[in-house]
């Protein structure tokens, strides 16, 4: 006559994508995972799936039980809290598996696995189930304390753990990279290996073959199709601020204004003028020396301005100010000769 003992979490039940997601969710005061998570009924049995190799063996030897040795049962043991028996009774019926018995720890007990699996044993045996074969994914420490009970008492770590798949494989391995990412020693090699000069050379030629490739060109038109109107505020926002940071470089101040009139109410009515004409600085060489062009278009010459304008300031010459736009269209009528009527009315 033989009992057989099943453990539920690592045996009957593949646990890994429900340790992935309590180490995920990892608050500031745990250390290894977020144990309120990972022993949460709900969650349970949101993420656990069945392993399908044990469980056809513990139906397989019921059905023999039953046919052939009707004295004997299928035993359910666990770690798990008597308060997740309705939980793991759910989970053993979505995954059919028969049983005749199931022992749990006492809620609030918080002892180390052997030691609660070991007196869960004494209470099985004590119960009338002498012969146990017991049929579980343990650790070492747990099965030396069991085998010490003169438990018949097969180790099936390798045998009957489900593989993991391709996606659960690739998780962990981000978890235990980004764990490792977090540690000071890898951010000083990562430092000093980004910092070399063949680090950014190689770097650079791989951006741009991948930047080239139909990939990276299809990816960027799919990212552009959803995204469309995220960008588009993304670039005003962008060329605003650079707009205003650029008026207030030229400015001088930190609430740019009209040179001319001194208008600062709205940045909007501002603008950049070219002091001595669009067209004339087109002759000027310490401008077209630096790329200045009169066909750029008013972003270009914020982005041109923007990359050059330590050293427009450090010429002898001032070549662009800020106006407001009544001044700017007014300074620009032939009749005024390039210059602002208020200034011509001060004259006069």
């Amino acid at each position: 006559m033989t009992d057989y003992i099943c453990d539920v979490d690592g045996t009957l039940m593949n646990v890994m994508k429900r340790a992935i997601h309590a180490q995920r969710t990892k608050r500031v005061t745990d250390k290894r995972m977020n144990w309120d998570n990972f022993l949460d009924p709900n969650i349970m049995l949101e993420y656990d799936t069945p392993n399908k190799d044990v469980c056809n063996v513990i139906n397989a030897l019921k059905s023999q039980i039953c046919i052939i040795e009707p004295e004997n049962r299928i035993i359910i043991t666990s770690a798990r809290n008597e308060r997740h028996r309705d939980v793991t009774i759910k989970q053993l019926q979505l995954a059919g598996v028969e049983y005749d018995a199931m022992y749990l720890r006492n809620d609030g007990d918080f002892r180390p696995d052997d030691i609660v699996k070991a007196e869960l044993l004494d209470k099985i045996k004590a119960d009338g189930y002498d012969r146990c074969k017991e049929m579980e994914r343990v650790r070492n420490k747990m099965l030396s304390s069991k085998r010490r009970r003169f438990l018949n008492m097969p180790q099936y770590a390798k045998g009957f753990n489900r593989k993991m798949t391709d996606d659960e494989y690739k998780l962990k391995d981000n978890l235990r990279t980004k764990k490792r990412r977090q540690t000071p020693k890898w951010k000083a090699w990562a430092k000093e290996y980004n910092s070399r000069i063949e680090t950014k050379i190689k770097l650079k030629g791989y951006h741009e073959k991948w930047y080239y490739s139909e990939m990276g060109i299809n990816t960027r038109k799919i990212y552009r199709d959803n995204n469309i109107e995220h960008i588009t505020n993304r670039l005003a926002n962008s060329r605003a601020k650079k707009r205003y940071d650029l008026l207030q470089n030229i400015s001088d101040s930190d609430i740019p204004c009209c040179k001319c009139c001194g208008l600062n109410s709205h940045v909007d009515f501002l603008e950049i003028d070219h002091i001595q004409g669009k067209k004339v600085m087109d002759s000027i060489k310490e401008l077209t020396n630096i790329g200045y062009s009169s066909k750029l278009d008013y972003y270009q010459l914020i982005q041109w301005i923007t990359k050059n304008i330590k050293y427009i300031k450090h010429l002898d010459t001032d070549y662009f100010q800020v106006l407001c736009k009544n001044c700017n269209q007014a300074k620009g009528m032939p009749k005024n000769n390039n210059t602002c009527p208020h200034k011509l009315m001060v004259l006069q």
